[in-house]
């Protein structure tokens, strides 16, 4: 085998050992979960004002009110089912990102919001936002949270049949 080839296959080989093969970065977007005729759904802000106005919008609740848990808070692997999503709420420091396998989940991750909260007897602002894991299939996929705060955290998300 030439040696150019060696080399890119020895590469290959690296990245995919490395777990960050497959990984997408995952982009802000502004989304409102809401009730369809059988299952949630997400539709953008936009749309979801725009039934209201129209007189048809349909319900919804805010899940940073309802506290989805927070993802650094939860082992690995984290487990739904397909057609179900997973709402997990992130405590975000500077510097944020996110990436996800899409083989069998699909993300949306929503832009940090500010919330006031306490540390004892103080006062804080933290930024919070929300990461919704679609499982869209049976399997094994990743997500990937690197925040320079925090630090790097990797999860395995398990995608089970529906019955």
């Amino acid at each position: 085998m030439p040696r150019p080839m060696r080399l890119a296959l020895a590469f290959l080989a690296v990245v995919a050992l490395s777990g960050c093969a497959g990984l997408k970065p995952l982009e802000r977007t502004d989304v409102v979960m809401v009730q369809g005729s059988r299952v949630r759904e997400l539709i953008s802000r936009d749309a979801h004002e725009e039934e209201l106005a129209a007189g048809k919008g349909r319900e919804w609740h805010d899940p940073l009110n309802a506290k989805p848990p927070v993802l650094t808070d939860l082992e690995s692997p984290l487990a739904l089912k397909a057609g179900e999503y997973l709402v997990l709420r992130l405590t975000e420091g500077r510097d944020v990102e996110l990436s996800s396998s899409e083989d069998v989940i699909s993300c949306t991750w929503t832009p940090a919001k500010r919330v006031d909260g306490w540390s004892g007897d103080q006062a804080v602002e933290t930024k919070e936002s929300l990461l919704y894991v679609h499982g869209d299939k049976p399997g094994k996929g990743k997500l990937k949270l690197v925040d320079s705060t925090w630090g790097t955290h990797e999860y395995e998300v398990l995608v089970k049949p529906r019955k």
